[in-house]
């Protein structure tokens, strides 16, 4: 540890790497509720080499489902349905 304190630096903009704090706060939430689902599309930043197939900043998917009776089945249906939505926007 160790380092100055700057505000001016804390102000700062800083680019996200990941979504996961979006995982993190649902979960916490998820205490209340019984039977739900979660999706995010995130636009995320890394410190990459560019190359031909390699940027710096990208879209993140995650999801949490919350259901006792959920099972393989249903994760796939919540795939397919959620990737079709996806390309229904893309196409629009």
């Amino acid at each position: 540890m160790g380092g100055q304190w700057s505000e001016d630096k804390a102000k700062e903009v800083l680019l996200r790497t990941h979504t996961t704090v979006l995982s993190a706060q649902t979960i916490l939430d998820l205490k209340r509720r019984i039977a739900c689902k979660f999706f995010s599309v995130g636009k995320v930043f890394r410190n990459e080499a560019l190359d031909w197939k390699h940027l710096f900043e990208f879209y993140q998917v995650e999801g949490i489902v919350v259901d006792p009776n959920a099972n393989l089945r249903n994760l796939i249906g919540y795939l397919k349905e959620f990737y079709r939505k996806m390309d229904l926007q893309i196409l629009r």
